[in-house]
């Protein structure tokens, strides 16, 4: 087992923010009510300013905490169907072992929901350190 130091949060850099903020950018922390961390809250200014609707946190398969749960970061709403989105964070789902894990649970949501949605679509934090790059994101993926 890998012993990790936790990280600090900082004046320049809190917990759940995956980088400085740019020093226009004033980020709240929270979509539709819930915490947030920077990345998702770009993504969904973004699908905002298109008028795309979505929902955030989204559990399924099983109840809110509850063994069996899958807790979608976001679910979009785009003209084909139903997107189901993941976004992953500089910190987590970096290593090897963790992407397999993440395929395999991606692919086990789509067998327990009989293909009711696209699948997965994990978007990289890097596609995501601007406000820029994320409507640029959002524009090329969703409209």
């Amino acid at each position: 087992m890998r012993y990790k130091t936790p990280r600090i949060a900082t004046e320049d850099r809190p917990i759940n923010r995956a980088s400085p903020t740019i020093e226009r950018e004033v980020l709240t922390g929270l979509v539709q009510d819930q915490d947030a961390s920077d990345i998702e809250e770009r993504f969904a200014r973004a699908l905002d300013k298109y008028k795309i609707p979505y929902d955030f946190q989204v559990s399924k398969l099983a109840p809110y905490n509850k063994p069996g749960e899958y807790r979608l970061d976001f679910l979009v709403d785009a003209d084909w169907g139903q997107i189901p989105v993941a976004i992953d964070g500089e910190y987590a789902h970096k290593s090897a072992e963790d992407k397999e894990k993440d395929q395999l649970k991606d692919f086990e949501f789509m067998q327990k929901t009989g293909n009711k949605y696209e699948p997965v679509e994990r978007i990289s934090f890097t596609e995501l350190m601007s406000q820029e790059d994320a409507d640029s994101f959002v524009m090329e993926h969703y409209l």
